[in-house]
C-alpha cells in the first residue's frame, strides 16, 4: 500500500516557513477549508508541533468537531544539558497547553524534536515522564523527529514507535543506509519529511538560491528535461517517488493553498511515473544542500 497523507502543520503557524514559501502564513478560512477537504478525501492525520508558532491554537479552532483528526505534536528542543525531577512539571505544562490548544484530551503521537535530550544528564526524569503519557492513555505512540541515521542509535524502538525522517526523490540517504527498512522491521510507524526539500524540488532551477553548487543544480535541470519529456509536472514525479516507498506509513505534506491539497489529491490517486524508472540515479549526496540547518540564513 501507498504512505497515508499527514497534514503538515508548519506553514498554519509560521509566518514564513519553506524556503520557496511567497505565500506567509495561512488564513483560518483557508485552514478551514484545507482541512474539510483533506478530511473528505480520507486525509485525516495532522503533524504540529508546539515550536510552530500558534499552528496548535489555529488547528484546534479550525478543525470541525465533527472530523476525527489524528494529531501528533512535539516536545521543543531543550536547551538545558541536565535535567532534575522538577523539569517534569515544565513538560508536562507544556504538554498540557498543547492539549488545549488542539481543543484535545489525547494526541495520536507526541515526539521529541530533539533525541539528543534521551542521552543528557537526567534524562531519566524525562523518559519517565514521556512513558507516563502512555500510561496515563494521554497519548497513543511516542516519538522522535531525526536528520540522520546515529540519532536512533541507543533509542528504545519498543517505546518510540514514531519515527519521522528526511525522505525525498533527491534525499534517499537513509534508504539507501537500511535505515528506513530497518525501522520497518522494528514495527515503527515512519513518517517522511521534506519530501519537497522545503519546496525546492517543486521550484524551476532558475529560481534556486544561488548558494546551491552547480553540480546539485544541475539535477534539477535534468529532473526539469525529464518532465518535459514524459509530459509531467515536478510535482508528479516528486509525489509518485514517495507513493513507491512502502516501507512508509504516511507522508507529511505542507500546504499554502485549497488548490495545492486538490492538485495533491488528483496526483496521488494516479498511478507513480516511476514504476519502470531507476529512482536511485537520482539520489543527491550533498549534505549542505540536503540537511536545513546548514542552509545561510536567506530566500530566494
Amino acid at each position: 500500500m501507498k504512505p497515508k497523507i499527514c497534514l503538515g502543520g508548519a506553514q498554519i503557524g509560521i509566518k514564513q516557513y519553506g524556503i520557496t514559501n511567497k505565500v506567509g502564513k495561512l488564513k483560518d478560512s483557508d485552514v478551514r477549508e484545507i482541512l474539510a477537504r483533506a478530511y473528505k478525501n480520507n486525509i485525516n492525520l495532522i503533524d504540529t508541533a508546539s515550536a510552530y508558532g500558534n499552528s496548535e491554537e489555529i488547528l484546534g479552532n479550525c478543525i470541525d468537531s465533527k472530523n476525527e483528526y489524528h494529531i501528533i505534536s512535539k516536545l521543543p528542543k531543550q536547551n538545558k544539558n541536565i535535567f532534575t525531577e522538577e523539569d517534569q512539571y515544565n513538560w508536562e505544562k507544556i504538554f498540557q497547553s498543547s492539549l488545549k490548544k488542539l481543543k484535545r484530551d489525547k494526541l495520536e503521537g507526541y515526539l521529541l524534536h530533539h533525541p539528543a535530550d534521551l542521552f543528557k544528564e537526567g534524562s531519566i526524569f524525562l523518559k519517565n515522564w514521556l512513558y507516563s503519557l502512555k500510561k496515563r492513555g494521554l497519548i497513543k505512540n511516542l516519538g522522535i523527529s531525526i536528520y540522520s541515521n546515529d540519532e536512533i542509535e541507543n533509542i528504545d524502538l519498543d517505546f518510540f514507535k514514531i519515527i519521522q525522517v528526511p525522505l525525498s526523490l533527491y534525499d534517499q540517504r537513509l534508504l539507501n543506509d537500511g535505515t528506513i527498512a530497518y525501522l520497518k522491521k522494528r514495527n515503527c510507524y515512519i513518517y517522511a519529511r521534506s519530501i519537497f526539500v522545503q519546496g525546492l524540488l517543486l521550484e524551476k532551477s532558475t529560481k534556486w538560491p544561488k548558494w546551491i553548487n552547480n553540480k546539485t543544480l544541475e539535477f534539477q535541470k535534468n529532473l526539469e528535461t525529464f518532465a518535459k519529456e514524459k509530459n509531467l509536472c515536478l510535482l508528479e514525479l516528486a509525489l509518485g517517488f514517495i507513493k513507491e516507498q512502502k516501507d512508509i506509513y504516511a507522508a507529511v505534506v505542507g500546504l499554502t493553498s485549497l488548490n495545492e491539497l486538490n492538485d495533491l489529491i488528483n496526483i496521488w490517486d494516479k498511478d507513480s511515473p516511476w514504476i519502470n524508472e531507476n529512482t536511485s540515479k537520482w539520489s543527491i549526496s550533498d549534505s549542505n544542500f540536503l540537511d536545513p540547518r546548514r542552509w545561510p540564513k536567506q530566500k530566494i
